[in-house]
């Protein structure tokens, strides 16, 4: 990627060679989207079938994967605008752009921190470009229409940064790609948004947080371990960036962790296939990978819920007597973490465990009864 910085009529970066040859070629093969025209305000909200790039896209386009990455490159983005990207998400939007359309000079709505808008490709030799503003009414600059170039800005309130894309005839589709960066808690639309940060690049930096409180330090390697894969609630996609069939290839314990977390939980799940004898080579992997470094693993993840994680495995596919050991410990952590003098330790938000907990006693009528129910779980927990 190539930036450039213009002042005038205010502050914007021009874009050049923004994504690599394959992801450009990826945008511009794209088949041609169904989105409707035929009421055209010169805003895009009368627009109908209009084709966001969110979770649910990406989870059936999975080619986009790359684009996604640079789409969500915070780091990278962060530097170029000197924006903080805290608590924002990308909201990428596909458009093949049909005349009449044209797009009414407008000033960004500010719950908006960021806009880039990237050209990808047209069917008109004219120049298709956006158009800056001084004001709503003094046109400056009609950008050129590069293939795979584009703009980009920050938004503040009430700033002055007026642009649009003058009616004009032309023939064909105008593809561009808009991805404007919003603040989470004033979006409504959550559907509009790509929200999983898995596809965002996250460096493990073991130099960096054992340096920090152990708190802090947990945290950090807390949402590396929830970084390395699993479900996408906003899809209902595996979403993974370890290879859960090859643990032992992974290039860090924490990753090698995770991996055979997911390979237990899908076989559980019946989710992958694999031979008990494969299966049974993998949890004595994972048994010795906890031995050899049970010390850092208790340090680093002691406050996350990656223990009971690691102990599940062996609970739901274990023998026996691994079964009943990981079920004693995970028994005694439970009550480690319990404080009598604090009851809310003894409270879950968890709203799948909350759903549970009513579920289980919507027919128990008594103490006695809610007593009795009690016993009889753990009674049956201990065999």
């Amino acid at each position: 990627m190539k930036v450039e910085v213009k002042n005038k009529p205010w502050e914007h970066f021009i874009f050049n060679e923004f994504f690599s040859k394959n992801d450009y070629q990826i945008l511009k093969d794209f088949p041609r989207l169904e989105s409707s025209y035929e009421n055209i305000t010169g805003f895009r909200d009368a627009i109908d079938n209009r084709v966001f790039l969110n979770d649910k896209f990406l989870s059936k386009n999975p080619q986009f994967k790359s684009i996604f990455r640079t789409l969500n490159d915070v780091e990278t983005i962060e530097k170029i605008f000197d924006i903080n990207l805290v608590n924002c998400s990308p909201r990428p939007e596909l458009i093949d752009d049909r005349c009449p359309f044209f797009h009414e000079v407008h000033r960004d709505h500010p719950d908006k921190v960021l806009t880039m808008l990237i050209y990808i490709d047209k069917d008109d030799e004219q120049n298709l470009a956006s158009d800056l503003y001084i004001d709503k009414n003094t046109h400056h600059t009609k950008l050129k229409w590069k293939d795979n170039g584009g703009i980009g800005w920050t938004i503040e309130p009430n700033d002055d940064k007026w642009h649009g894309f003058r009616p004009m005839e032309y023939k064909g589709v105008r593809r561009i790609l808009i991805i404007n960066w919003v603040k989470n808690h004033k979006w409504n639309d959550k559907s509009q948004l790509y929200l999983s940060h898995r596809n965002r690049e996250f460096t493990f930096d073991s130099k960096t947080w054992n340096k920090l409180n152990d708190l802090k330090r947990n945290d950090m390697y807390d949402y590396y371990m929830d970084w390395c894969g699993g479900i996408n609630y906003n899809s209902h996609t595996f979403e993974d960036n370890v290879d859960l069939y090859n643990p032992e290839l992974e290039d860090n314990l924490y990753k090698k962790l995770k991996a055979y977390i997911l390979l237990c939980r899908r076989y559980r799940d019946k989710q992958i296939n694999m031979s008990t004898e494969k299966l049974r080579n993998h949890l004595n992997n994972l048994k010795n990978l906890v031995e050899n470094n049970f010390q850092e693993i208790l340090y680093n993840l002691g406050a996350t819920k990656w223990i009971t994680s690691i102990l599940m495995c062996f609970y739901d596919l274990g023998t026996v007597d691994e079964r009943n050991y990981s079920k004693e410990i995970i028994y005694l952590l439970s009550l480690n973490r319990i404080d009598f003098t604090r009851g809310r330790t003894m409270f879950t938000e968890d709203p799948i465990m909350r759903k549970d907990f009513i579920n289980k006693f919507k027919n128990v009528g008594s103490i006695k009864d809610f007593f009795k129910y009690l016993k009889q779980r753990i009674d049956y927990e201990k065999k």
